[in-house]
């Protein structure tokens, strides 16, 4: 699936858990991959543990976030259990912005 505005960040200038954020679009890339396992990778591995490692969000979580929501309007996740840990990687990047209490909210 292509995702069109994914070309518009910077990634490699975009931080993730452990350093650069640069092959931030072909993990996005693999979460609509045939292959399950490529999914799951995508999800685990980049999502969970990456883009947002342990409720911490960084610099590429916005962009990332962005493309997840066009994936997810634009590709039907045939397993509940991907579909619920796409969603379950969302919420965890909202628990930061929730747990600050912007004077600004």
């Amino acid at each position: 699936m292509d995702i069109p505005f994914i070309n518009d960040y910077p990634w490699e200038a975009l931080e993730q858990a452990y350093g650069s954020a640069e092959q931030a679009p072909i993990w996005l890339k693999s979460l609509t991959n045939k292959d399950e396992e490529r999914r799951d990778e995508a999800i685990y591995e980049f999502l969970h543990s990456q883009a947002c490692h342990q409720y911490s969000t960084y610099s590429c979580t916005p962009p990332v976030v962005k493309c997840v929501i066009y994936i997810l309007e634009n590709y039907n996740f045939q397993q509940a259990s991907q579909l619920s840990n796409v969603l379950g990687f969302i919420n965890a990047c909202t628990y930061n912005a929730k747990a600050s209490r912007c004077p600004l909210c």
